[in-house]
């Protein structure tokens, strides 16, 4: 099986390191133009990486 850096960012994070979703907002931002609430990301990513597991 083939991992992303988004695998490992989820990775990172369930164990413990908040700023791994940094490297999953990056992305997102430069989508957005900088457009996206990071507060309402941060909330977004946190319910999708709990669902998750």
């Amino acid at each position: 099986m083939k991992y992303s850096l988004a695998d490992e960012a989820v990775g990172q994070y369930k164990d413990g390191n908040e700023k791994a979703l940094n490297a999953l907002k990056g992305p997102v931002m430069k989508a957005t133009k900088g457009k996206a609430n990071p507060g309402m990301l941060d909330q977004l990513l946190n319910k999708l990486i709990d669902e998750g597991e």
